[in-house]
């Protein structure tokens, strides 16, 4: 591992620390470098943890001859690892996670440092828009209900429930979060982020150590994917049963025997996405001492359980994935339950039958290749009519700037 020798001429560190973990993503990444360093907004440092395989990244960062840039090669680690040893190098106010699969728009350091500078909140989030690279596509995506203020509390127990709005928690993509927040997470626990999920379990430590998260009123990232049907990361995979989820749970069994201790994720293993979800937050809850009950009895979070992995059958049916052995077990465990929760979650998921069977019905269609284009282009219609399409993803951030 080896850190360049750039340095700042300042008496203090810089108001940000945009740090991006990456892994043989150097087309990606080259992007969100290039979108951070044209910021207006000068007073930031850019940590880049190349976690790759291969030189193709470091190749990239060797060209940039920005002394704002910090070229920090790692390897050979997990995600989680290469993301802490990323936040160790941070010495700004705020860090900024950003995920290698996104960009940051014209003018959003500026606007963040504005809002910063004037209630120097502990965290702040907003949302995020969407670029489809094979389209040259954006979207900007409904906006996520606003609420200036929210209380930590009210979020961790939105998790719990299982029905939450990712935007809204401090994330990769979507947040700015006090580095003295940070250095407390640290020395309550030894690391910012866990294993499986680092984004999830930085959000619910940063949750844990605050009291209130902060939302402004505009998008100030763009969330990139290959293609209108496909995803960069290791969530879309999953939810596909892609091959590139199936290798990252293996290369992570170790979490899997660590966390199959968690009962209150009421079918065994992981075949769920929520289940991942789920227990990395019972395993941050139990190392900072949060007694789940506390937040939610134990009853609602069954019942929550099983009434939103129902509906991830559904999402991920309708996404194109084959969920009849997931609906199998998920009936048969919900068999083995008390009448109570029984009857709660029957009575529950009674409005989402008749949407599960239309799109169980609609997917027997797709099947039939001249009804499917006719309801890709009813789809595009109906849902994507916000829709722009650019010549290329420069032309787009140039469209976007934030004012």
């Amino acid at each position: 591992m080896s850190v360049n020798t750039k340095t700042f001429s300042l008496d203090k560190g810089p108001l940000f620390s945009v740090l991006i973990p990456t892994r043989n993503r150097p087309s990606l990444t080259a992007d969100l470098i290039k979108s951070v360093l044209s910021q207006s907004f000068l007073d930031f440092e850019l940590i880049v943890a190349d976690n790759s395989s291969d030189e193709e990244t470091q190749t990239i960062l060797r060209n940039v001859s920005d002394p704002r840039l910090i070229n920090l090669k790692t390897g050979g680690l997990n995600m989680a690892e290469n993301w802490d040893t990323g936040i160790s190098v941070c010495s700004g106010s705020y860090l900024l996670l950003f995920s290698d699969k996104m960009v940051l728009k014209e003018g959003s350091l500026d606007y963040l440092a504005s809002y910063i500078k004037k209630y120097s909140p502990d965290c702040v989030n907003w949302d995020i828009d969407s670029f489809f690279d094979s389209e040259l596509t954006y979207i900007k995506n409904k906006p996520s209900s606003y609420e200036a203020i929210i209380k930590s509390s009210s979020l961790l127990k939105m998790i719990l429930t299982s029905e939450f709005d990712s935007v809204r928690i401090p994330c990769h993509c979507n947040s700015a979060i006090s580095m003295s927040v940070i250095r407390s997470i640290k020395a309550k626990t030894g690391n910012v982020s866990m294993q499986l999920n680092p984004d999830y379990t930085l959000s619910y430590q940063v949750l844990i150590n605050i009291n209130e998260v902060h939302n402004l009123d505009k998008p100030l990232s763009i969330l990139r994917y290959p293609s209108l049907k496909s995803g960069y990361g290791n969530g879309t995979s999953f939810m596909l049963k892609g091959e590139q989820a199936k290798n990252f749970m293996l290369d992570n069994a170790d979490w899997i025997d660590r966390t199959n201790k968690y009962t209150a994720v009421r079918i065994h293993s992981n075949h769920f996405g929520l289940d991942l979800i789920l227990k990395d937050l019972y395993y941050v809850l139990e190392k900072h001492k949060v007694n789940p009950d506390d937040l939610l009895p134990q009853n609602r979070r069954y019942i929550n359980y099983y009434l939103f992995t129902y509906l991830e059958i559904i999402f991920r049916t309708n996404m194109g994935a084959k969920m009849n052995n997931e609906l199998k077990l998920w009936k048969a465990s919900l068999n083995d339950e008390e009448s109570t929760i029984k009857n709660a979650v029957s009575l529950e998921i009674r409005n989402h039958r008749l949407r599960f069977l239309y799109i169980r019905f609609k997917r027997f269609l797709l099947n039939i290749e001249m009804l499917a284009t006719s309801i890709h282009f009813m789809g595009d219609f109906l849902f994507r009519n916000n829709a722009k399409k650019f010549k290329s993803l420069e032309d787009c951030l140039s469209d976007t700037k934030v004012s």
